[in-house]
């Protein structure tokens, strides 16, 4: 099995990318696809948004505004997601550029997804990670 995987990653965040590199590339044998992140800093410092932001939805959502890093995370999404829109894929993986290997192997990640769609065939996306401990 081999899905296209797409990692999020800030042009300025060479050392997460580095991470990404050693661990996921080199030790695992990922072939992955890095995607330049929408920085915050467009917003903070020149005050440019991809999409329109509108103030009131976050706030009947979520009970509070959006952050600039959240609205440029948001945005790094759905940039990613036109890209891969466009390419016509069927299937992607997205990451970010600060997530951790919690797998043995590549076979074992396609085992799990391949195992994820016999037993849920209707399924249209997977959330696999370990939560943090707060």
């Amino acid at each position: 099995m081999s899905i296209p995987i797409y990692c999020l990653n800030l042009k300025r965040a060479d050392k997460r990318k580095e991470q990404i590199i050693e661990n996921w590339i080199n030790k695992l044998g990922f072939d992955i696809n890095f995607f330049e992140a929408f920085d915050k800093k467009e917003i903070e410092e020149k005050n440019h948004y991809i999409y329109q932001y509108q103030h009131k939805i976050p706030i009947l959502k979520i009970k509070r505004p959006m952050s600039t890093g959240e609205i440029a995370c948001a945005t790094s999404f759905c940039l990613l997601s036109e890209k891969i829109l466009s390419l016509g894929l069927d299937e992607v993986i997205f990451m970010e550029d600060d997530v951790l290997p919690l797998i043995e192997s590549k076979n074992q990640l396609f085992d799990m997804i391949k195992n994820g769609k016999e037993e849920y065939p209707n399924m249209e996306m997977a959330l696999l990670f370990k939560p943090c401990e707060v």
